[in-house]
């Protein structure tokens, strides 16, 4: 779950959640807008299917939102206990292997060589978390040599390790977008580094919508892309149930790129999430699942962990 404070136009101030497979379902729709196939990589599907996916594993955790002891207020994915880390990101690959050996690969890579590292100061002082993670990474390792062994099987030549890695590289990208939109950065100017060519510059426009230059998507003109998250109040929440109770309203998000600087909106529609009013917001939308909420150090059926 990301987890972020935000304040509308009228005054009221929020948490926006927005769950990991909702972030990785904005990464995949980014994947699908991009001009070439990335890393050159035919079929497309596949490579798509493994940005879709790579979140999955976070399905059940994302409905059990934990407050924190002491802050007294929703924590986000950074939270999550390592042991559980762990399974969440195992659930992820495998959902992805599914798909194929490469899309397994893909999201493997993803994990050992990106994800892992940035959580690395969580378990460096603490040997049983760093033998759990040395496991995890030991059994990724011999998976990756399986999945790359039947995706180059036959075709060697066309396949080449590096295509694979790069293909990796190329989910990182469209990771990394979608937590840049997700986390709210969308009113920022940020470069992204792509695996082929030169760095993409994310410029934000006064209209609300974004650049993004070089221009990679196949659309010659506008790119938007839609999400939806949860709100509740910024508040103390003494208990779990409060919580759970305050996060049935949901947030409708709409991002627009356009290409070059200073044009005016092509179509209506809702203000971009950089400059979120009331008016986006819909309360209890039907068919949502409610949330699951226990206190940080808690299992989810309220026991001591």
């Amino acid at each position: 779950m990301i987890c972020r404070p935000v304040q509308y136009a009228s005054g009221e101030k929020k948490f926006l959640l927005i769950s990991q497979v909702v972030h990785a379902r904005l990464a995949a729709a980014i994947a699908q807008e991009w001009a070439e196939p990335p890393a050159g990589l035919e079929p497309r599907d596949q490579l798509v299917a493994a940005v879709e996916r790579h979140e999955d594993g976070w399905t059940d955790v994302d409905r059990r939102v934990r407050i924190g002891m002491q802050s007294f207020q929703p924590l986000d994915f950074a939270h999550v206990p390592t042991p559980q880390l762990l399974d969440t990101w195992r659930r992820s690959i495998a959902s992805a292997a599914a798909v194929g050996p490469l899309a397994g690969y893909m999201v493997s890579r993803h994990h050992t060589e990106h994800i892992a590292p940035m959580f690395s100061f969580r378990w460096q002082s603490r040997a049983d978390e760093t033998a759990l993670v040395a496991e995890f990474s030991a059994e990724q390792e011999q998976r990756q040599a399986e999945w790359l062994s039947r995706w180059q099987a036959g075709a060697p030549a066309l396949r080449p390790t590096e295509a694979a890695e790069r293909a990796a590289r190329w989910l990182r990208l469209f990771d990394e977008l979608s937590l840049w939109l997700c986390r709210g950065h969308s009113d920022k100017s940020h470069d992204f580094q792509a695996p082929d060519g030169p760095p993409l510059a994310l410029r934000p426009e006064p209209s609300g919508q974004m650049t993004l230059s070089p221009w990679p998507f196949r659309a010659t003109r506008e790119v938007v892309l839609n999400a939806s998250g949860r709100a509740m109040p910024v508040a103390r929440y003494d208990n779990p149930a409060t919580l759970a109770a305050a996060g049935n309203e949901t947030v409708k998000f709409r991002w627009v790129f356009v290409r070059g600087a200073g044009r005016s909106p092509a179509s209506p529609g809702p203000p971009s999430e950089s400059r979120v009013d009331t008016a986006q917001r819909v309360v209890t939308v039907t068919g949502t699942p409610s949330l699951r909420c226990f206190y940080d150090g808690e299992t989810p059926d309220g026991r001591g962990g």
